[in-house]
């Protein structure tokens, strides 16, 4: 009885002190006022107003700051995430789909409904895209411009076989494949690189997007920009691309953003390359063009969406490129190709106008990720008339 008795008191103790742990914890530290992993504003704590409503409110309002602020929190929570992904292969947040082999896929801004063909565009939707990339196309060349188009695969598009079979089953035909068919069968506009059919020949021989995120990866990246500019030397004749040193390094450890999206960067990692290059300028830093505030066209632009530029002074060229976040993967590369360049990340064509016409680049390159091509390709009543305009000057 005396043992039982015993053991029944240790295991209360220690139930009691994993009950106050959390507590005395929270008790102990400052409150956080925003999650970094969760990428949210924590509810802070709530004031006390003596007043009727004012007390019927305070648990309510004292629970919720309490959910986001008791103690081991934020440990407890990667652990429950940690659990889903690897025990039970379920992605924690609807922002991830959880595949194979250490696959995940970004589930937002619509990706996995491009993937399923959920987003159809009519022969005339499509006509639309084309006479958009040909008034850019015929604008440019007016102030004597080339402009190169280049839409990137979406992840799952490239590295399908590691999606879930219940999502692979179902696949329909997606916004890369209808825009890009539709511009070879018409045959208009062809200053364009088809990067899937590039990708998906690169990929045969090493990995060409990440694991743990969104976006291709160094190799992936540096095989797009060695085609990008053998298709501009065509036009640019003094423009070679960059060589890869023979030595290869890895990023040990990599948590790409998926993986901070499930809040389990360190837990959920890879191994990326880092390709080294062959350099003729040494790496200077972006400069920010602030100086654009004082235009018209960009003083409401917020001063961190403002363009960057750097370059090559050795180099003869010019170029502006217009991006997403995949672009970001180009600039170290581009930055050696070009005297002058200028990387537009938070605008579209149709905003980089004003800034196109001042600088008259030699080349445009315009990027965008296959879930975004609509965006990249909105109407432009204004061009439109510009281009009428030089028809009826004619």
């Amino acid at each position: 009885m005396k043992r039982y008795f015993s053991l029944s008191a240790i295991i209360v103790v220690m139930f009691m002190i994993i009950l106050s742990t959390p507590l005395a914890i929270s008790l102990f530290t400052q409150d956080l006022e925003v999650s970094k992993s969760e990428k949210r504003k924590l509810v802070q704590f709530p004031e006390l107003s003596f007043t009727v409503d004012g007390i019927k409110t305070f648990p309510g309002t004292f629970e919720k700051y309490y959910k986001d602020h008791f103690g081991l929190r934020s440990q407890i929570v990667r652990l429950h995430n940690y659990t889903l992904c690897k025990l039970f292969k379920v992605s924690p947040t609807g922002m991830v789909i959880v595949g194979s082999d250490n696959w995940y896929f970004f589930n937002a801004n619509g990706s996995l409904g491009d993937y399923l063909g959920r987003f159809h565009f009519t022969d005339n939707r499509l006509k639309d895209f084309e006479s958009i990339l040909l008034n850019r196309d015929a604008w440019l060349k007016k102030m004597g411009t080339h402009y190169i188009f280049l839409p990137i695969p979406n992840k799952e598009t490239v590295y399908e076989e590691y999606l879930p079979r219940r999502i692979r089953k179902h696949k329909g035909v997606n916004k890369y494949t209808q825009v890009i068919e539709y511009l070879r069968s018409s045959g208009q506009f062809t200053n364009f690189i088809d990067t899937e059919a590039l990708l998906l020949h690169l990929k045969q021989e090493q990995q060409v997007y990440l694991k743990t995120d969104s976006h291709w990866n160094n190799d992936g990246a540096f095989g797009v920009y060695q085609e990008l500019i053998n298709q501009l030397s065509k036009k640019l004749p003094n423009l070679q691309p960059l060589k890869q040193t023979s030595e290869k390094e890895w990023i040990e450890d990599f948590s790409g953003d998926l993986a901070i999206f499930m809040n389990l960067r360190g837990l959920v990692t890879e191994t990326a390359p880092a390709i080294n290059v062959e350099r003729e300028c040494k790496p200077s830093g972006m400069r920010r063009m602030t100086e654009l505030k004082e235009t018209a066209a960009y003083k409401d632009v917020e001063p961190h969406r403002l363009p960057v530029t750097n370059g090559c002074k050795k180099k003869e060229y010019s170029a502006i490129v217009i991006h997403d976040s995949f672009g970001n993967f180009l600039r170290k590369y581009l930055s050696q190709n070009f005297r002058k360049i200028i990387y537009i990340h938070h605008m579209n064509f149709e905003d980089a106008k004003v800034l196109i016409a001042k600088e008259q680049p030699d080349v445009v390159i315009d990027l965008r990720v296959a879930r975004n091509l609509e965006k990249a390709l909105m109407p432009d009543p204004e061009l439109e008339q510009m281009i009428a305009n030089q028809a009826e000057n004619r």
